[in-house]
C-alpha cells in the first residue's frame, strides 16, 4: 500500500506541472521509492521535495526543476486528499498543491 501511495503521488505531481523536462522526470517518477519533504532554511525559501528511486538515486528539488520556481518556505508536511497532495508552507503561509 505505500508503494502505491509513494507512486500515485509522484504522478500527481508531475501531472500538474509544465511539460519541460518531462521526460527525464517521468523516468525519476516511474522509479520512485519514497517522496521526501525537505523543511529548508527559516526565510531562505529552500524548501523542496526530493525522489528517492528504487535504484538508490536521489533527485533533490524536483518541484524547482518541474516548475522553474522554488516550493517556498518551511515545508511542514505532506497531505493526500481526494486525489490532489497538498504540502503545508508554514512561513510562506501558503498551500501548494501537486
Amino acid at each position: 500500500m505505500k508503494k502505491v501511495f509513494f507512486y500515485l503521488l509522484l504522478l500527481a505531481g508531475f501531472c500538474a506541472c509544465s511539460d519541460e523536462n518531462s521526460s527525464e522526470l517521468e523516468q525519476v517518477g516511474s522509479k520512485a521509492k519514497m517522496v521526501v519533504v525537505n523543511e529548508g532554511q527559516f526565510t531562505k525559501g529552500t524548501a523542496a521535495l526530493s525522489a528517492i528511486t528504487m535504484d538508490g538515486q536521489t533527485d533533490f528539488d524536483i518541484f524547482r526543476q518541474v516548475n522553474n520556481r522554488p516550493l517556498g518556505d518551511v515545508a511542514q508536511s505532506l497531505s493526500y486528499i481526494k486525489g490532489l497532495y497538498y504540502v503545508a508552507l508554514n512561513n510562506s503561509k501558503k498551500i501548494e498543491v501537486v
